[in-house]
């Protein structure tokens, strides 16, 4: 039977997870070896791994299945989930011998206004014994009160040589040759599309060695809209250019943006000052209060650039 590699090669341990720099993976072993985190709140495009290092931290810290539990919040982002299942799971106690109850809360930015101002409070009512694992794309969707209950990791960029590194081994795992000049293009052209995306990425891989070895990704595939969002921009037309920028509903978007226009600085009139408005904004990407504003703000300094 089939397995798709993105099964196949997800994380089991926390030495095969990767992270963006050795600062967040050294953070991330102390509490492993201690035993214990904080309450958490990870953040990050699809794709980069949140999801994945909730489950990796409850099977490191080795927390019982009946001392943890899992809500989708965008689909359960009330407060009834709160009231009716969040807090019995909690008042059973813990089964293990850490003495700990684990909340993972996925997609946290769906949680409502309510739910979230009844969160702030649970997180300290119940902090002798409850440790929640929030999930988000959207740092900006989660409320300042509930920030401040936790620590906060950006899984937003991925060390880029250990990302490369990943997508080898999984393709010498399954014997696809990279060492031509024309496999090793293809590598690279499917790198540049999917980064930070670890999943997007590996499926990618997948799709594209078929054949037993790998071949170059359609081009253009998935990237109209950034071609529109650019046509706007030059043409000054603003009104289309915003309503685009605000249909970019996740920050993995966003960056393709930023990715996609220093792959293709040929188009500015001058490349060096459109590089560096493209790395402060990228830089400022992970902590922007709202990363729609801050692409809508780094287009209006390129258009200053000029379009050739």
């Amino acid at each position: 039977m089939l397995e798709l590699w993105v099964d196949k090669y997800a994380p089991k341990s926390f030495s095969e997870y990767v992270t963006q720099d050795e600062h967040t993976r050294g953070l991330i072993s102390r509490w492993i070896e201690g035993g214990v985190i904080d309450n958490l709140l990870l953040v990050g495009p699809p794709g980069t791994g949140k999801t994945t290092l909730a489950e990796l931290l409850m099977r490191e810290l080795k927390v019982e299945d009946m001392d943890r539990l899992y809500i989708n919040a965008a689909r359960e982002g009330n407060i009834d989930t709160i009231r009716d299942r969040i807090i019995p799971f909690i008042q059973t106690g813990a089964f293990g011998p850490g003495g700990m109850k684990y909340v993972i809360l996925d997609e946290a930015d769906g949680l409502s206004a309510k739910a979230q101002d009844t969160l702030k409070s649970d997180i300290e009512r119940f902090s002798s014994f409850v440790r929640w694992i929030l999930t988000t794309n959207k740092r900006s969707k989660i409320t300042p009160a509930v920030q401040d209950r936790t620590t906060v990791v950006e899984l937003s960029l991925p060390d880029r040589q250990e990302y490369m590194s990943r997508m080898i081994w999984i393709l010498d795992q399954e014997g696809i040759d990279i060492e031509t000049d024309e496999s090793f293009e293809a590598f690279d052209a499917i790198v540049d599309r999917h980064y930070p995306s670890l999943r997007g990425c590996i499926r990618a891989l997948f799709q594209y060695s078929g054949s037993g070895k790998l071949v170059m990704p359609s081009i253009g595939e998935g990237e109209d809209w950034i071609l529109d969002l650019i046509t706007a921009v030059k043409k000054s037309d603003f009104t289309t250019a915003r309503n685009l920028t605000v249909e970019a509903t996740t920050d993995a978007d966003i960056v393709k943006v930023y990715r996609w226009l220093y792959m293709n600085s040929s188009i500015f009139k001058d490349e060096g000052r459109a590089a560096i408005v493209l790395k402060n904004a990228i830089n400022a990407h992970p902590t922007s209060a709202d990363p729609e504003i801050n692409l809508g703000g780094t287009l209006a300094q390129l258009l200053d650039i000029g379009f050739n």
